[in-house]
């Protein structure tokens, strides 16, 4: 009985402090949501005159940097569309942006990629 003892309680001593940690400090549906959230409050328009990665903080951000000195971060995944030149429209309220390109006009989706991001992360 000893035997199985030990092994039990060493599985309760891992086990209870990794679902206490991951519960309180981990990525749930409210997260997501926040991050939207966020999104829908920024607000910048503008021609973009700069992009870079901005390697300054604790993680890299995809930046713009607009003619009125507005410095946005649009997001990896939006980020990659965007081309010096390029205008860009981000009302608050919305959960998308607007790009203007030479002969193109393109929308995109926050909600839409933070959903997808969501689904994916939830998943595992």
């Amino acid at each position: 009985m000893k035997k199985l003892l030990y092994p039990a309680l060493i599985v309760v001593m891992i086990a209870v402090p990794y679902f206490y940690i991951n519960s309180k400090y981990g990525i749930d549906e409210d997260f997501f949501k926040e991050m939207l959230e966020e999104r829908i409050q920024e607000n910048y328009n503008g021609i973009v005159i700069k992009k870079f990665i901005d390697k300054s903080g604790k993680y890299p951000s995809s930046k713009i940097i607009l003619k009125s000195n507005t410095v946005a971060e649009p997001g990896k995944e939006f980020w990659k569309t965007i081309s010096v030149g390029d205008s860009v429209v981000k009302a608050k309220g919305k959960d998308f942006a607007t790009l203007y390109k030479k002969d193109t006009i393109l929308r995109y989706s926050y909600a839409d990629h933070i959903n997808k991001m969501m689904k994916e992360e939830l998943a595992n």
